[in-house]
């Protein structure tokens, strides 16, 4: 029997030496991200005068959890106020600012490439195709160097330093595999629900928001919460373009090389800067990670 037992085993690990190796290459990748993010809660709970000992093992003089209320204090960006006059915006303001910042431009970015690659998959024009093809060349070609002729556009048609003008200027359908990914469920769709429609008298727009977006939900949402997820963490492009109405990333910038607090300036406190930043967003995953990851394939996205 034990015999039987081992040979099915050796059998298995031979026939499947690849998946085999792959899945160890998995586990070893997820450890080590879990001793990373542990390591990193652990040492965010020490004084700075333990951590210059102690880095490794768990705080010896006790569990410092009041660095968390002193970063949310601490963590302050000066921000011009409309009248020339500065300000101070506080941590409450910034996650206030981020929810607004991602979450308008997610949806709005999800939104018009799907309207895109609807557009290109169902009507076949030269113009489509350019339109794809422009995709597949800026996810292969960097563009490099626009950023202050895009300032200064921003500055030119009133978008600047608002929160609704970075909603304006995500509108945009060339976020590589993303609009490949709705281009590909829209053009497997059979033409049939199409031509249904229009035979019961459909127009073009009501096809499109009526009967096609909608099979395209789940695809969309998935798409919006990894957009969300993104922008919550990016701190560039508020700090370029949105300095007066900073995020809680650039908060956290600002934090970290700008703020040089003596009560601050130390491994531990930036530690709990970076847990305090990430904490909503570590929610958000929480709450809808069955749907991020059912509609994640090995071939992409699927609907």
């Amino acid at each position: 029997m034990e015999n039987t037992t081992s040979n099915k085993i050796k059998s298995f690990f031979k026939k499947n030496t690849f998946f085999v190796f792959i899945g160890i290459l998995l586990a070893l990748y997820v450890i080590s991200m879990m001793f990373m993010i542990s390591y990193g809660l652990m040492n965010s709970l020490k004084s700075a005068k333990e951590y210059s000992w102690n880095k490794i093992y768990a705080p010896q003089e006790g569990w410092q959890f009041q660095n968390y209320i002193l970063a949310f204090k601490k963590i302050i960006v000066r921000a011009r106020a409309a009248d020339g006059s500065f300000e101070k915006v506080g941590v409450l303001e910034m996650y206030l600012n981020s929810i607004l910042y991602s979450v308008g431009c997610a949806f709005i970015s999800a939104f018009v490439m799907a309207v895109t690659a609807y557009l290109t998959a169902r009507f076949k024009y030269k113009f489509s195709g350019l339109i794809v093809g422009t995709v597949i060349v800026t996810m292969s070609l960097p563009i490099v160097g626009s950023t202050p002729s895009a300032i200064q556009l921003s500055k030119t048609f009133g978008l600047y330093d608002s929160i609704w003008g970075l909603w304006i200027m995500s509108g945009s359908f060339t976020y590589g595999v993303f609009f490949l990914v709705f281009h590909d469920a829209f053009k497997g769709f059979p033409s049939a629900y199409q031509e249904a429609a229009e035979i019961d008298g459909a127009s073009e727009l009501q096809v499109m928001f009526r009967i096609m977006m909608p099979l395209v939900k789940s695809v969309f949402s998935t798409i919006f919460l990894l957009r969300l997820i993104g922008l919550w963490n990016e701190y560039q492009n508020p700090l370029l373009y949105m300095p007066n109405k900073p995020t809680i990333a650039y908060g956290l910038y600002y934090f970290t090389f700008v703020n040089f607090d003596n009560t601050t300036f130390s491994t531990p406190m930036q530690l709990t800067g970076a847990f305090l930043v990430s904490i909503p967003i570590f929610i958000v995953f929480l709450i809808f990670q069955n749907r991020i990851m059912s509609n994640i394939s090995i071939g992409g996205l699927k609907g």
